[in-house]
């Protein structure tokens, strides 16, 4: 549990990735460094290289077909 929103009375919280809400509870869903930025955004900042989709990210393009690189050496 990262957050009890009951103790919060009317503020609105903005989670970012890594962070799932159930209720009155804020948890973690990620492992990572917590983060935080004014008035109220909270994110989990992880030290993966892999891009994890969250709400409000903008979209440059669409895969539509992913191979793996394969090198062959005669």
């Amino acid at each position: 549990m990262v957050l009890d929103l009951s103790t919060m009375a009317d503020q609105t919280i903005k989670l970012g990735g890594g962070l799932r809400q159930d209720g009155d509870v804020i948890s973690v869903t990620k492992a990572g460094k917590l983060r935080f930025t004014k008035p109220n955004k909270y994110w989990v900042e992880g030290s993966h290289k892999r891009y994890v989709p969250c709400v409000e990210d903008h979209i440059l393009g669409i895969v539509v077909e992913c191979r793996a690189d394969v090198s062959i050496y005669i």
